[in-house]
């Protein structure tokens, strides 16, 4: 009959490794964590350059409109100078 000390070896071994595979899987895990948040964060901080961007985008192409619209009630006003003078 075989005597323990034979098979510790072997067992110390399938021990060890079944541990470094459990603790190296929790590490594997964690960083698949880290990294999702990461670029969680990324995402965001992309997100709101990209919001505030386009919000002053926004705002200038408002401050055109507005700029085109008082130019436009100024032509016609004149316009309607210029009628009123060459019907007199």
């Amino acid at each position: 009959m075989s005597d323990i000390r034979d098979y510790l070896p072997y067992v110390v071994s399938v021990g060890t490794a079944f541990g470094g595979w459990v603790i190296g899987k929790k590490k594997r895990e964690a960083e698949a964590e880290v990294a999702e948040g990461n670029a969680l964060q990324e995402m965001q901080k992309a997100y709101t350059t990209m919001i505030r961007d386009t919000n002053a985008r926004l705002q200038e192409q408002s401050q055109l409109i507005q700029e085109q619209s008082q130019r436009i009630d100024d032509l016609e006003n004149r316009l309607d100078d210029c009628i009123k003078k060459t019907k007199k």
